[in-house]
C-alpha cells in the first residue's frame, strides 16, 4: 500500500493502459503517405469540458481539446523530454534558483498580437491570484513570493519578471527539480490578458491561445469545433478542422463511427465487439500515461489500521482481473507510476496476491 494526502489510500490495479482505437481503412503497406494539407478529423468526447480556461483544467477531456489551442514555454516531445515551445532556450542558475526564458520571435495569439513576456507574468500571477481560485495554483507555489501573494500578503508575485520584451525571469524559493517540467503542463501555457479580461467575455467558452488550432465555437452538448492556426510559429497543421463530437455513450460513439462520421473510437476494454475483427479497419493498440486504481476512504473505522489495508492489497488477485476482466488490454500497476513516466521503477515488485499474508494481517490488526 503507497500512502498519499489528505486521508487517503490507493490500491493500484493496473496501468500503461492499453487503448485500443478502430481507425482508417486498411491501406497498401508498400506505398509511402503523402503529406498534403486539408482534411478533418472528428473524435469523440465521452464528457463536456466544464471549461477550456487552462487556469481551471482538471480533466483529460478538457486538457485534450485545450492542448490544440495553447502553448507554454516548453512543451514535451514523444519520450516525454522537456523541449523548447515558445521559449526557444532557457538557463538555470547553479543553484536551481534563478530561471531565464528566452522567447522566440514573432509568436502570435490567434486574434494577431506578438506574445511577450509580460504576458507569461500575467498568466502565471492571474494563476495564482487568491480571486482566480485556480484548483492548479500549488503548480508555481514555490515561485518567490508565491505563498505571500496567495495569501493576499504582497501585491505582486515577487519571482515574476520580465526583464524585456522577449526575456522572463522566474525566481524561486527553493530549489525543485520538477519546475521545468511543470512549464509544460496545460494550466502554465499563455493567455492574452485583453481577451481574458474582456468585458461580458466568458473566456472559457471562447478561448484565445497561441496554438496550432484556433477555437471556432462551442455547441452545448454537440460539438466543439478548431480551425488550423493558419500562422502558427511552427507551421500550419496539415488539418483544417478538428471537431470534438460530445458523445457520453460508447455505444453509441461506435454506431457513429460505423456509420462514418468520427474517424477513431476507443474499443471497450471488458467486452468483444463486432468491431474488434472487422477488416474494413485498423485496429491500433498505444499506451497511455494513467494508471487505475481503487480509493480506500482511510478514516473512520477498521480501514485507519494500515494492516486491514495492507490486507486488502494482497487479497487483490490483479492478474485475474487483468486476463478475465480487460482480456490483458494493461500492464499489471506494482505502483502509482505507469510505464514510461519518468520516475518508473521497473523492478518494484508491489503487494502479490497472497490470501494467507492477507489473513495474517487481518488478525494482526484485531479482525481475524
Amino acid at each position: 500500500m503507497i500512502a498519499l494526502q489528505r486521508r487517503m489510500v490507493l490500491t493500484y490495479l493496473c496501468n500503461g493502459l492499453i487503448a485500443l482505437a478502430v481507425g482508417c481503412k486498411e491501406q497498401d503497406k508498400r506505398s509511402t503517405p503523402i503529406k498534403r494539407y486539408g482534411g478533418i478529423y472528428r473524435k469523440s468526447l465521452e464528457r463536456e469540458p466544464l471549461t477550456l480556461d487552462p487556469a481551471f483544467l482538471t480533466d483529460t477531456y478538457a486538457t485534450s481539446v485545450a492542448q490544440q489551442l495553447f502553448d507554454g514555454l516548453v512543451q514535451f516531445d514523444g519520450d516525454l523530454n522537456v523541449v523548447p515551445s515558445i521559449a526557444k532556450f532557457w538557463e538555470a542558475s547553479h543553484d536551481g534558483l534563478v530561471w531565464t526564458f528566452h522567447l522566440r520571435q514573432g509568436v502570435k495569439f490567434h486574434h494577431g498580437r506578438e506574445v511577450h513576456a509580460d504576458d507569461f507574468v500575467y498568466t502565471f500571477t492571474r494563476l495564482l491570484h487568491p480571486r482566480t481560485a485556480s484548483p492548479r495554483a500549488w503548480l508555481l507555489a514555490r515561485v518567490q513570493g508565491a505563498t505571500q501573494f496567495l495569501a493576499s500578503a504582497a501585491e505582486r508575485v515577487e519571482g515574476l519578471q520580465a526583464l524585456d520584451a522577449y526575456t522572463l525571469q522566474i525566481t524561486l524559493s527553493q530549489p525543485y527539480a520538477p519546475f521545468i517540467s511543470i512549464l509544460g503542463m496545460a494550466q502554465t501555457k499563455v493567455l492574452p490578458r485583453e481577451k481574458v479580461e474582456r468585458p461580458g467575455a466568458d473566456f472559457g467558452r471562447q478561448p484565445v491561445g497561441t496554438g496550432p488550432f484556433r477555437f471556432v465555437h462551442w455547441v452545448a452538448g454537440q460539438e466543439i469545433t478548431l480551425a488550423a492556426n493558419e500562422a502558427y510559429y511552427e507551421g500550419r497543421p496539415f488539418l483544417d478542422h478538428l471537431y470534438y463530437r460530445i458523445i457520453t455513450d460508447r455505444q453509441a460513439a461506435m454506431a457513429e463511427f460505423e456509420r462514418g462520421t468520427l474517424e477513431d473510437v476507443a474499443l471497450p476494454t471488458n467486452q468483444p465487439t463486432p468491431l474488434s475483427d472487422d477488416a474494413r479497419f485498423k485496429r491500433f493498440r498505444k499506451p497511455l500515461l494513467t494508471t487505475l486504481f481503487l480509493f480506500l476512504e482511510t478514516s473512520p473505522g477498521p480501514l485507519s489500521n494500515h494492516k486491514v489495508r495492507q490486507a486488502i492489497n494482497y487479497a487483490i488477485n490483479r492478474e485475474a482481473m487483468s486476463t478475465i476482466r480487460v482480456q490483458n488490454r494493461f500492464v499489471q500497476a506494482r505502483g502509482i507510476l505507469p510505464l514510461g513516466m519518468p520516475g518508473y521503477d521497473p523492478y518494484l515488485v508491489g503487494y502479490l496476491y497472497d490470501l494467507s499474508r492477507a489473513r495474517q494481517l487481518l488478525a494482526e490488526a484485531g479482525y481475524p
